[in-house]
């Protein structure tokens, strides 16, 4: 079979799987447009798939106009990396239900979102569920008060509580319980008796009857609870399993609270019970599909308590470890984590036991059952209760070794350019430097000459060294800046003189070019900035609005605003698209023709990272064929303790 045919049946498998899954379930890319939904989703809403593929997700038929909105956010959220997660109401072809939705981003090896993946969990029942419970809850602690009232008024008056009562549980389909907490007997309508099938003929009141069909792994906890909910007086809430004489298991919802004479002391205990046996066959085929999907994925994936005992490995686990069985603790990990990594690890799940975290990453290495150590990205989510406590941990460990290995070797390799160019820089400087003088001592000489095409020519190989010169510079610059190397020296210094010297330096260059430049100085401006960098960044902007300018006026303004000094500098030349302002900043990015205009183009990307270097910011303003203006901000007191500042 062909790879790509192994591809083709793959993508074909998960696509079945994914339109098998009960919950909604679809993809997203980072902007929000949908990729790709389950048959679910689209038969919930009566929809084809083509209304909504290609579609931003809050755009599509499945919302109303009120939950666009909403969504938008949502979805904007996930893009960022947040686990977005609430319930909605909808309108679906079927009637109005209830949807436990949530937006899961989904990374690349490099941390980005590269997709969001929609779910959203069907709990209409549920959520029906806990209404009638609730409502029946707050009937009962209603009705507790009529009774105390009813039993000191009448007889009658209790009866006629009773039946409300009975009226209540009817219709909400709930079993109703009264234990006389004297002598022990137990009073069950015959909803709750139906529920733990017990005939009403034979119930003698004896609460051990009821204790008998519970399910015996069910037993003790149940007992255990009850009896604490009547001693310290708290909320009887429990749901177990309930053995029905023809073999079948059911689950009950069970929930009571005790009531008190006119003496303060408990004297019943009352409660409520639930049949939720659909909603838990309901979940527990969740699960079943859950497992099925987790065996089919490429990672390792698997389920923790809080403590980092594991509840669940998928298949990917044992294949990969070869171990025939789950770490039963987190000291069991010891035995798959690479030694200098276990501590790390281990610290890790002990520190999320104890703090909400939602979400957490941790690379470290997993042994393979021959015996290596490949790297592994592991990445989990919490589960959390009613009382916002960590549950359980929902996890994966993805194998990022080839990833590693590859990082090592391109991190080798910066290393090697930088060094190459650091040893070539400093190699090509020093016959650079010999030429600079030999060409100065000429241009003397001939100075005294009437040789005026001789001069020329030595200018013009003097200004081409000092090119080259400023060409080294630039990529030493960028080297040093790549490898996180770029340190500036903070001292107390003023932007004006910053800015006039270098006018000074460069305004014979701008009489050549034709450019009339004009300083405009607001007032004097001084901070604490690396003076050297300082230079370097007006000057590549200098000679850019000399360069770029066409022989048009330039202007340069210093001024302070609040605690930033402003440094504009605008000429009236070509100007920039929109579409290039974003990228000019970039390493070997220029606006203009490469064959009109020479350079690198690497004197504004060092500009932005020697401003970003002094906690700054750099933007330009500008249309093309209207010139540009460069503005410069940089903050006058941040650096001010930093006598020197590295990347």
């Amino acid at each position: 079979m062909t790879s790509q045919k192994k591809e083709y049946q793959r993508a074909e498998l998960a696509q079945i799987i994914l339109d098998e899954m009960y919950q909604l379930v679809g993809i997203l890319d980072v902007n929000g447009v949908n990729l790709e939904s389950n048959q679910t989703s689209l038969d919930a809403a009566g929809i084809k798939r083509e209304e909504v593929i290609g579609k931003y997700f809050w755009d599509t038929p499945w919302w109303p106009d009120s939950l666009r909105e909403k969504l938008k956010s949502a979805v904007q959220k996930a893009a960022t990396g947040e686990f977005v997660r609430f319930e909605i109401e909808n309108k679906v072809k079927d009637g109005t239900i209830y949807v436990d939705f949530s937006l899961k981003p989904v990374k690349n090896a490099e941390g980005r979102v590269q997709f969001i993946i929609p779910e959203g969990r069907d709990i209409t029942l549920r959520k029906k569920a806990e209404d009638e419970l609730e409502k029946a809850y707050t009937l009962l602690k209603k009705q507790e008060k009529e009774l105390r009232i009813a039993h000191a008024k009448s007889e009658k008056a209790l009866l006629l509580t009773e039946e409300r009562l009975k009226l209540a549980t009817e219709t909400a389909q709930l079993g109703f319980w009264d234990l006389d907490l004297e002598t022990r007997i137990l009073f069950c309508d015959p909803t709750a008796l139906a529920m733990f099938d017990i005939p009403q003929e034979s119930f003698s009141g004896e609460i051990e009857t009821v204790y008998e069909r519970i399910h015996e792994s069910d037993r003790e906890k149940v007992e255990q609870k009850f009896e604490e909910a009547i001693k310290e007086g708290t909320i009887f809430n429990v749901e177990h399993r309930v053995n029905w004489r023809d073999g079948s298991i059911h689950y009950i919802l069970g929930k009571g609270r005790s009531v008190y004479s006119t003496n303060g002391q408990p004297s019943r205990f009352i409660g409520v019970t639930l049949d939720v046996t659909e909603k838990k066959m309901t979940e527990l085929s969740l699960e079943t599909r859950f497992r099925e999907l987790a065996d089919s994925m490429p990672q390792i994936v698997f389920v923790n308590s809080k403590d980092g005992t594991p509840l669940y490995f998928n298949e990917k686990w044992f294949t990969y470890t070869g171990f025939k069985t789950a770490p039963a603790n987190v000291e069991g990990w010891a035995k798959a984590v690479h030694p200098d990594d276990y501590q790390s690890f281990k610290s890790k799940i002990e520190y999320l036991a104890e703090h909400k975290v939602r979400l957490w990453e941790l690379a470290f290495r997993l042994k393979r059952k021959d015996g290596v150590y490949r790297w592994h990205l592991g990445r989990a989510v919490a589960a959390f209760n009613e009382k916002q406590e960590v549950i359980r941990w929902y996890a994966t460990f993805t194998d990022i070794d080839d990833q590693k290995k590859s990082q090592l070797e391109l991190s080798k390799a910066v290393h090697v350019r930088d060094e190459f160019l650091s040893i070539a820089s400093h190699e090509l400087k020093t016959p650079l430097t010999s030429l600079k003088l030999q060409l100065e001592m000429q241009e003397r000489r001939l100075g005294n000459t009437k040789s005026e095409s001789e001069l020329k020519a030595t200018k013009m190989s003097s200004k081409q060294v000092d090119r080259i010169a400023r060409l080294i510079d630039d990529m030493l610059d960028v080297s040093r800046i790549t490898s996180g190397k770029m340190a500036i020296k903070v001292e107390e210094c003023s932007l004006n003189e910053i800015v006039k010297e270098v006018d000074a330096r460069l305004n014979a260059q701008a009489e050549a070019a034709k450019c009339k430049v004009t300083l405009n100085f607001i007032e004097e401006v001084r901070g604490y900035w690396d003076r050297f960098r300082l230079e370097q960044v007006v000057t590549n902007l200098y000679t850019n609005a000399i360069k770029y300018g066409q022989g048009g006026p330039v202007t340069i303004l210093v001024n302070r605003k609040n605690d930033h000094a402003i440094l504009s500098i605008k000429d009236k030349g070509l100007g920039i698209s929109l579409e290039n302002q974003s990228r000019i900043f970039g390493q070997f990015e220029r606006a203009a023709n490469k064959n009109e205009i020479s350079g690198l183009g690497l004197g504004l990307y060092i500009c932005q990272q020697i401003v970003e270097l002094h906690k700054g910011s750099i933007r330009v303003e500008s249309e093309l064929g209207k010139g540009a203006n460069f503005i410069v901000e940089l903050p006058l007191q941040s650096l001010k303790t930093n006598s020197s500042y590295k990347q």
